[in-house]
């Protein structure tokens, strides 16, 4: 990973339609709301997320400057 192996292309997208094109943030928002609702997930946002899974990490001794 130090060398760049096994990163992302720039132009690749992290959310893309099964065309490979972009979709729309509030689509990828929308979805993630219906799964959760459907798997009885508590609510949370995408930056909740975020958060959430950054406090993790910190707790399981993950380096703060590699999180």
């Amino acid at each position: 990973m130090k060398l760049g192996l096994g990163k992302l292309p720039e132009h690749a997208l992290l959310f893309a339609s099964i065309e490979g094109k972009p979709l729309r943030p509030s689509k990828v928002s929308s979805d993630r709301g219906t799964l959760a609702d459907r798997i009885e997930a508590p609510e949370i946002t995408f930056h909740g997320l975020r958060h959430t899974h950054a406090s993790q990490l910190i707790n399981a001794g993950v380096d703060i400057v590699t999180i």
